[in-house]
C-alpha cells in the first residue's frame, strides 16, 4: 500500500513465516470475532511455498464464489485471505487468540507477534504488532 512508509528495514519483520501481516481489528468481522484480530491487507508478505499457492487458490475461489452470489459485493483480498486461512483450521502458539483492540495495551504498547499455524494446508503464519507496523486503519 501507498500508506504504509517505512522508517527503517522492514526486513526483521520478514524473517519468520510464510504469510506475514499487521493485525487489524475491523474486518473480516466473523474472523475478529474467532481469532480477536485479523490480517489486514494493507501490509503483508508472503513466501512462494506450495502451501501458500493452495491458500491463495482457495482465496481467489472465494472471492468468485462470493461475487457469484452477490454480484454487486466489492471483492475483499482481507475478507478472502482471512477466511481462507480461517477454513485451514488454525493453531495458536501459545494456545491463546490474539486481545480485542478492547485491550489498549495490545494495540498500543503490545510488541509481541501472533503465530498461527495452519493445520489442513500446513503454513505458518504472523501477524504483527499494531506498534510495529501503525497505520491509521482500526
Amino acid at each position: 500500500d501507498l500508506d504504509a512508509v517505512f522508517l527503517r528495514s522492514p526486513e526483521p519483520l520478514l524473517r519468520d513465516g510464510d504469510i506475514i501481516g499487521e493485525r487489524i481489528w475491523g474486518r473480516p468481522r466473523n474472523v475478529v470475532k474467532k481469532w480477536g484480530a485479523a490480517i489486514c491487507t494493507g501490509f503483508y508478505f508472503l513466501r512462494a511455498t506450495a502451501a501458500n499457492v493452495a491458500i491463495f487458490r482457495k482465496t481467489q475461489f472465494l472471492i468468485a464464489e462470493k461475487r457469484q452470489k452477490q454480484p454487486r459485493w466489492q471483492a475483499s483480498d482481507q475478507w478472502a485471505i482471512n477466511n481462507a486461512l480461517d477454513q485451514q483450521v488454525v493453531d495458536w502458539s501459545g494456545g491463546s487468540r490474539m486481545k480485542s483492540n478492547a485491550d489498549f495495551q495490545a494495540k498500543y504498547y503490545d510488541n509481541t507477534s501472533h503465530v498461527g499455524y495452519t493445520r489442513l494446508v500446513r503454513s505458518k503464519f504472523v501477524v504483527l504488532p499494531h506498534v510495529a507496523v501503525a497505520r491509521s486503519c482500526p
